[in-house]
């Protein structure tokens, strides 16, 4: 017995994604922000991969990308870069 369909959970995937992103972007901590907008391009790599959307899925893992870059030197800073950055 099938309780969500297939197409069910690859839409509510890229409405996690879209909620991660958007919800990270309300944040006022600078590294909180990066942690959480990382974890919506993760999810909207999987989201592009499920869909075979894959300039979504190439542009969500370059922003991923970056992010992880960006968190490194913020936890070398001591955890936040000031708001003008």
């Amino acid at each position: 017995m099938v309780l969500v369909s297939e197409r069910t959970l690859i839409e509510l995937t890229g409405y996690l994604a879209s909620a991660l992103v958007a919800g990270s972007m309300v944040m006022k901590s600078v590294l909180r922000l990066r942690l959480i907008n990382t974890l919506g391009a993760l999810t909207f790599v999987a989201y592009g991969v499920l869909i075979r959307a894959w300039p979504v899925v190439l542009m969500n893992a370059l922003i991923a990308g970056i992010n992880v870059v960006r968190v490194r030197a913020l936890m070398r800073q001591g955890g936040e870069s000031p708001p003008s950055e």
